[in-house]
């Protein structure tokens, strides 16, 4: 039976008291609601300023020192909205009231324990109380309340998320899917993060003060837009402010980070806009976080906008990390980095903001970026002169160990790879003059002869390397990962390969399929080259070989050759000399 337990959307459905289990199986928890008061009075204040808002959590179930089980169940639509802060009374000097706190729009639980497996969260919400209005301006004169984990608000306890869904959910400040904060330790696994946002930070997923494992999850159109009262936006999927992340075997695409246009107050005086960190993931503070064989893909950040006034008008503002702002201690391993822009905002005269690391913006702390592939990056302004570090920007002064850069872009030039200062710690390579390695460091002005990005084995996409690149076996030797990206074993060839991806000279990776509807017609297909020709071979046993086809053409994309089932057989194709 389909079973939906609906809080009408005026109640919270469940609290769990301390002590005690809720199991949860195949039912869906719908229209849960918490609103908080307006005003609400009892508060001490300073003198002419307005009461705060109430804060409210858990618009579904609320869980208190307790267990909740849930499996293969529905969160849908469930809610919250903190109060609205009052306006001050007296003229002169008077504050607004704080706005109300929101927590946890499905589900919020406190030091307990949570298991929720293959359970969809779909469009829920956590809302912040608006501030009051303030006398000195006539303005917003306090920043609201803060509205986190738009499905899930987890605080202290143990959480072991696996095979869920979280989709068009939405929070005011972090955590638009889901926000892990407070003293505890989750796991989040197997799970997908789909069109949530976020108005400050953190589109799917943030994290305060507790450690978070996140391992093969996707992470794609996600989006943290902003709101005016920061200075800054950060992670269009996932923002980490603590704690530390260890995130795993994740594929990242098409998240964006918006920083919001400029704004006129009352007085007149312009506010400047909000920067853009992290189109994908923003580590700005806390413990070290670490990130192996994932990718980021067709990520953006973009900075605000700038508006004219009298007698002041706003800036525009900087665009830093179309995939990664790394402002803490970041490991990332066996990563694609491809595809991702950071874009500054512009002014309503010739102004305009800075973009920095198209792919990567290293800013502090000592990140680390080994073994990693960072390809088709690009920042840009709209003058064409204040942007830097198409692929990677260096201004924390990052190691760089074992990783390629090609075709990095800023405004269309393609001489920018990188900018910054880097520890050089291994053979590096890169495309063009940046950033310039030492000797025995890396190479510069090597075009790595990148195949497009394709599902190459294991679980995220790949950019593999042709016939003849110079990242073949030309990796650190002494200092190099045990596997690449998807899991294959170092070295295939003569040595371990610079970048994410590892393979022996002409190696193709090869997909058989048969034909729908034409059940004795195989395809197999393999990402190719131009300028390379293929053999096709075909065998019953391993030792007894026979060619099919030969002067395959490579096309620089997939090739299908369709081939007639006979029976049981095995089937490779080789580069041709």
């Amino acid at each position: 039976h389909a079973v939906t337990i609906s809080g009408g959307n005026s109640n919270r459905l469940f609290r769990v008291l301390p002590g005690a289990s809720l199991n949860l199986v195949q039912l869906t928890i719908a229209n849960g609601y918490v609103r908080g008061t307006n005003d609400l009075p009892g508060t001490p204040q300073t003198f002419g300023s307005g009461q705060p808002g109430q804060s409210v959590e858990a618009g579904g179930i609320l869980v208190n020192s307790a267990a909740l089980s849930a499996i293969s169940c529905t969160f849908s639509n469930c809610g919250l909205q903190g109060g609205t802060g009052g306006n001050a009374t007296v003229g002169g000097f008077g504050m607004g009231g704080t706005g109300g706190a929101a927590a946890g729009g499905a589900i919020a639980a406190r030091s307990s324990t949570l298991n929720l497996t293959n359970c969809s969260f779909v469009g829920n919400g956590a809302g912040a109380g608006n501030s009051g209005l303030g006398t000195f301006v006539n303005d917003n004169s306090v920043t609201p309340g803060n509205g986190t984990g738009g499905a899930i608000d987890l605080s202290g306890g143990t959480s072991v998320v696996t095979g869920c869904t979280f989709h068009n959910n939405s929070a005011t400040t972090s955590g638009g899917g889901l926000y892990i904060g407070g003293a505890g330790n989750a796991v989040v696994v197997q799970s997908q993060f789909t069109y949530n946002n976020v108005g400050t930070g953190g589109g799917a997923l943030g994290v305060g003060s507790s450690p978070v494992q996140v391992s093969q999850c996707r992470f794609d159109h996600n989006t943290a837009f902003g709101n005016n009262n920061y200075s800054h936006v950060s992670g269009g999927a996932m923002l980490v402010t603590g704690g530390g992340a260890t995130v795993t075997d994740c594929d990242f695409s098409f998240n964006q980070c918006f920083g919001t246009p400029g704004r006129v107050p009352p007085s007149g005086v312009g506010v400047n806009a909000s920067a853009g960190r992290g189109g994908a993931l923003a580590c700005v503070s806390g413990g070290i976080s670490i990130v192996t064989r994932s990718t980021f893909r067709q990520n953006a950040v973009f900075g605000g906008n700038g508006v004219f006034s009298s007698p002041i008008g706003s800036s525009p503002s900087p665009a830093s990390g179309g995939a990664i702002y790394a402002a803490a201690d970041v490991r990332i391993t066996n990563c694609t980095v491809v595809l991702n822009q950071a874009r500054a905002g512009s002014g309503p005269v010739p102004l305009s903001g800075a973009s920095s690391g198209g792919g990567i913006a290293c800013v502090s702390g000592f990140p680390i970026i080994a073994s990693c592939t960072i390809a088709s990056n690009k920042v840009s302004d709209a003058n064409g002169n204040n942007s830097q570090g198409g692929g990677i920007d260096g201004s924390g002064t990052p190691g760089f160990l074992n990783t390629i850069l090609c075709g990095n872009t800023v405004n269309s030039n393609f001489t920018g790879n990188a900018s910054g200062s880097f520890v050089f710690a291994g053979n590096n390579l890169s495309s063009d003059g940046t950033p310039p390695f030492p000797a025995g460091i890396g190479s510069n002005n090597l075009d790595a002869l990148l195949l497009p990005l394709a599902s190459n084995g294991g679980p995220t996409p790949t950019v593999a390397l042709r016939v003849g690149s110079p990242a073949l076996n030309n990796a650190n030797p002494g200092n190099f990962p045990a596997t690449d990206q998807r899991g294959v074993a170092r070295p295939q060839g003569a040595g371990p390969d610079v970048g994410a991806w590892e393979g022996a000279g002409g190696q193709v990776n090869l997909r058989v399929q048969r034909q729908p509807g034409f059940p004795q017609l195989n395809t197999l297909s393999w990402p190719s080259d131009t300028g390379v020709t293929y053999r096709v071979e075909r065998a019953a046993t391993l030792n007894n070989w026979n060619i099919l086809a030969t002067n395959i053409p490579g096309t620089g994309a997939q090739v299908n050759y369709n081939v007639t089932n006979t029976g049981a057989a095995y089937f490779r194709v080789a580069t041709e000399p």
